[in-house]
């Protein structure tokens, strides 16, 4: 009896989970041709001084050459050489990106700023407002720089 019953609730965890993790999924939506990005998975190396943070993210563009199932691709590069199989999730639509070119004839306004001869002049530079070290003033303790590590009250 526990036993038909452990089967039941595992039964509906599942599902339940299941509809959990197909919310944010999509279905396969690429055809054959189409340009895709593909997702590069990263790993930091310090002996090769490379960190992943700073790596590309997506590589391409790469076209699908095959559908072999609902979630899986096989992808070539623009010359149709092989490039291997993907799966859905790696894979994002590649859209060309539009380059704005300034017309020949159009003249582009900027601003100008003028800077006075002697650059040097008092009035010239903007008034610095005076600072104030308000852990002086209520007598706390600043750590001083000195090799022996005791602090100082100023």
């Amino acid at each position: 009896m526990s036993y038909a019953n452990t089967k039941i609730n595992v039964d509906k965890k599942q599902l339940k989970q299941r509809e959990y993790y197909n919310k944010s999924r999509r279905a396969g939506e690429f055809q054959e041709n189409d340009k895709i990005w593909v997702r590069t998975h990263p790993l930091s190396d310090a002996s090769r001084k490379f960190a992943k943070k700073l790596a590309p993210l997506w590589e391409g563009p790469y076209r699908i050459s095959k559908k072999l199932s609902e979630v899986t691709y096989e992808i070539s590069d623009e010359n149709g050489r092989f490039m291997g199989r993907q799966h859905v999730s790696n894979l994002k639509m590649y859209v060309p990106r539009e380059r704005i070119q300034p017309k020949p004839n159009e003249d582009v306004q900027t601003e100008t700023h003028k800077v006075p001869q002697n650059s040097k002049d008092k009035n010239s530079r903007p008034i610095r407002k005076q600072r104030f070290d308000y852990r002086q003033q209520l007598g706390h303790r600043i750590p001083n720089c000195s090799s022996r590590g005791d602090s100082v009250t100023r």
